[in-house]
């Protein structure tokens, strides 16, 4: 299954680093800084009815943010 995750950060400070989470599983981020558009591409299969997934956000100042949902996947 491919799965496309999109995502805005507000960027106050510069982002230095954005991590994704799912199920504990590390998934590469693309972040546009202009836009602040980020975005998460899943190709591995996901063969669940949900998944957890946490954000990690790190800007050059030394500010770290941790967001942290659901998701459910509908058939």
């Amino acid at each position: 299954s491919n799965i496309e995750i999109k995502f805005w950060v507000k960027d106050n400070f510069k982002i230095k680093d954005i991590q994704f989470y799912l199920d504990g599983e590390w998934e590469p981020v693309s972040f546009n800084p202009l836009t602040g558009k980020a975005e998460v591409n899943i190709k591995r299969s996901i063969n669940k009815s949900e998944s957890n997934f946490e954000i990690y956000v790190e800007d050059k100042s030394g500010n770290f943010s941790k967001f942290e949902g659901k998701i459910i996947y509908k058939k």
